[in-house]
């Protein structure tokens, strides 16, 4: 039998309208979910970005990122530096 695989899940927000912010809540998290051997940590959709579905996606203007902008750099490195695998949902510009 193989080594099993291991799933984390971080739980954060709501977003304050500030991504660095919410990158900083979240990084908590991942370190946690690594420390206890996740290979895999999954954020929530748009974690870093104040919307909610029950709210108008116009009240928020979404400031999409580059396919590298800072939220996919901090979080290849962050995965890079722990030796995991991080999803999280964004919008792209």
């Amino acid at each position: 039998m193989g080594t099993p695989f291991r799933l984390g899940a971080v739980g954060t927000g709501p977003a304050d309208g500030n991504p660095a912010s919410a990158r900083h809540q979240a990084e908590a998290g991942i370190r946690q979910a690594a420390a206890a051997g996740a290979h895999l940590v999954l954020l929530p959709e748009l974690f870093a970005w104040p919307y909610t579905a029950a709210e108008d996606p116009a009240r928020f203007p979404l400031a999409g990122e580059a396919i590298d902008g800072p939220t996919a750099l901090w979080a290849s490195d962050l995965a890079r530096d722990l030796g995991i695998a991080i999803l999280y949902g964004a919008p792209l510009a």
